[in-house]
């Protein structure tokens, strides 16, 4: 958007922080409740921050997407398995393996075990199979019933294949952009309501938070209890249909009713603004940060302690170091802009 919206970016920022502190967290603990909204509620701000003008071309619509999802995805990609190699040491490549590893980025399916080396990178290219199929439908469908009707169908499709044919992995995660077009879509018609809402959110914006955050919490931990696993975008796994969106909708409004609420809080807006790289790297951080812990401590220690003592460790060490080598690295970049404008060097 060319201009920021503050609560956006808030939302943003408490969507993040539930991401990186979940990943922290062990399967025996709570993360259910995290990953019952986390990734729905960045589907459905992306839908807020789509604009679909009916003047340009499908093709036009389809390049931005390429643009501002696809080339930042083979980029982290690309960077992510050299980290990886630096780590584990280059006598793992040969051609054999780059060419395997070519070809799981092209297939970009989180749930094959594609993205070992930094595995929330299906996120993206599942985004961009989202947007460009939203984008389809914005297309062919001028009238608003006819876009609801092929998102209910679309999502109806999504639960089929998940409850039916766990094994079928698509290019991109289509599988799983099926479920997630529906959140896009709410997004983007919450967007086209909300100068109309705006004031009945803001003012009602603590008792909305109460009221969807206890839904929230009591329809998502029915659904896990039915199961006993927790809801998995990335392995397409969604269980009851009547339990699982619902949860999701109710945590989503629930994270804009706070938002809202906390109106101006400059800690979470900027961890908004810096949600992409904040996403992609901390697992990395991680791995890091994992590797020197097991030094001074055992597994078992590490295991012990991780929900009460390291997952809060990770969250605020993963993102002070990222946010330190992003203000490092941009800081570098104005210094050279300025550098270049004043003459002194050729561009």
């Amino acid at each position: 958007m060319s201009q920021r919206i503050s609560w956006i970016d808030i939302c943003k920022g408490i969507g993040i922080l539930t991401v990186i502190y979940g990943h922290g967290l062990d399967g025996n603990s709570l993360r259910y409740l995290f990953y019952s909204f986390h990734i729905p509620l960045f589907f459905f701000l992306s839908g807020i921050v789509f604009h679909h003008k009916n003047h340009e071309s499908l093709l036009k619509n389809i390049n931005k997407a390429i643009k501002n999802i696809l080339l930042p995805y083979f980029l982290f990609a690309a960077l992510g398995y050299i980290i990886w190699l630096f780590v584990t040491g280059f006598s793992r490549i040969s051609f054999f393996t780059l060419l395997d590893q070519v070809h799981h980025t092209l297939y970009a399916n989180g749930a094959l075990g594609h993205f070992f080396y930094n595995v929330v990178l299906w996120f993206l290219p599942c985004l961009f199979a989202t947007r460009i199929l939203f984008t389809l439908i914005t297309h062919f469908f001028e009238q608003k019933k006819y876009r609801v009707l092929s998102i209910l169908i679309l999502g109806f499709c999504g639960y089929i294949i998940s409850h039916f044919f766990p094994s079928l992995k698509l290019p991109f995660g289509i599988e799983t952009s099926l479920t997630a077009v529906v959140f896009f879509a709410a997004g983007f018609f919450w967007n086209s309501y909300q100068g109309k809402l705006k004031h009945l959110v803001h003012s009602q914006s603590l008792k909305f938070t109460l009221i969807f955050g206890g839904i929230w919490l009591v329809l998502a931990m029915i659904n896990f209890s039915l199961t006993n696993r927790q809801i998995d975008m990335r392995l397409n796994i969604f269980d009851n249909i009547f339990l699982f969106y619902p949860a999701a909708f109710a945590g989503i409004f629930t994270c804009i009713s706070l938002s809202h609420k906390l109106e101006k809080n400059h800690v979470l807006e900027y961890l908004g603004k810096n949600s992409m790289q904040l996403f992609v790297w901390h697992l990395i951080v991680f791995t890091f940060l994992s590797k020197i812990i097991l030094h001074y401590t055992t597994p078992q220690t590490l295991g012990t302690l991780r929900n009460t003592f390291f997952a809060p460790l990770y969250t605020f060490i993963s993102i002070i170091t990222i946010l330190l080598i992003l203000k490092f690295w941009r800081s570098r970049y104005y210094l050279l802009q300025k550098i270049r404008n004043s003459g002194i060097i050729s561009s």
